[in-house]
């Protein structure tokens, strides 16, 4: 559930939706919650003389030190310093947290729900994503009318929902993205998802190929949409085309080198809403 408007915002149609829109970088009043969060997972009041051996909060700023090859301090109040002055730094703290969480301090689960919920009453860009078992990052948010779908995608455990994590982490990872490899991953988790629908007998079928398959004979195939199953197939086609022709595929000199990014996103959320029918069953053969 979104956080609701403070009153002060709740003036007319017009400042709630000005509220509600995402902010970017730190947003003001996310900073102090981020830093007590950072503070439970990296610090502890040590003397100015640093003891020979290191201390497990100590190691975890070197391994932060070294995946973002920076210099860090590892006394408390020059930590603290750093993560309140460099914002980089303290997002990069963050996401380290999710995909390192300090079971000693709380579990990658819970650390994920709290951050996710300063993040969502902050109205920030980024948001939380499951990656797997107890492991999240953080990446830049989605409509919220995706938001449900793609958690009960991404959450399930079989080889088209691994490509499809593996594909949003790829396009929407706040480290930095590559929409052409999102796009290949996404192509592949509509084909895991689809494969025992439509050509059970191919397991190594190309999404391509399944597209001819149903072009040839769409009346094999039905969906739960209230249309003529003809019409309704067509239209899965028609998705699937798009992402199959969407991004360079074995080395075609006409195509494009790069995706960009918004097409990359429409492959994405397309992909997801396909894995989604296939798992289910809403797009299926006609004989069951």
């Amino acid at each position: 559930m979104a956080p609701r408007p403070p009153f002060s915002k709740r003036i007319d149609a017009q400042s709630i939706e000005d509220h509600l829109a995402p902010r970017p970088g730190i947003p003001d009043g996310l900073m102090f919650s981020l830093l007590t969060f950072l503070e439970y997972h990296y610090t502890q009041k040590v003397p100015r003389v640093v003891p020979a051996r290191r201390t497990p909060k100590q190691l975890r700023v070197q391994h932060l030190a070294r995946l973002t090859g920076k210099d860090l301090p590892d006394t408390y109040d020059e930590l603290m310093y750093e993560f309140r002055n460099n914002h980089e730094l303290l997002l990069d703290a963050i996401d380290h947290a999710l995909k390192y969480p300090d079971s000693k301090v709380q579990s990658g689960h819970d650390a994920a729900s709290l951050i996710g919920s300063y993040l969502d009453d902050a109205r920030s860009v980024y948001g939380v994503f499951y990656l797997d078992a107890d492991e999240y990052q953080l990446v830049l948010r989605q409509p919220p009318e995706m938001t449900t779908l793609i958690e009960e995608v991404l959450t399930k455990r079989d080889r088209a929902s691994e490509h499809l994590r593996q594909a949003w982490s790829q396009a929407f990872s706040r480290d930095g993205t590559d929409p052409n490899s999102a796009s290949v991953t996404a192509t592949m988790a509509i084909e895991a998802a689809a494969k025992d629908i439509i050509i059970p007998d191919d397991p190594k079928a190309t999404l391509g190929k399944m597209i001819s398959a149903m072009e040839h004979k769409p009346e094999k195939w039905t969906t739960d949409f209230e249309s003529s199953d003809e019409d309704s197939v067509k239209t899965v086609i028609g998705m699937m085309k798009m992402v199959w022709k969407g991004h360079l595929r074995h080395g075609d000199p006409d195509q494009p080198l790069d995706v960009p990014e918004s097409r990359c996103e429409m492959i994405l959320h397309t992909a997801v809403l396909l894995v989604h029918w296939f798992q289910s069953g809403r797009v299926r053969p006609a004989s069951s």
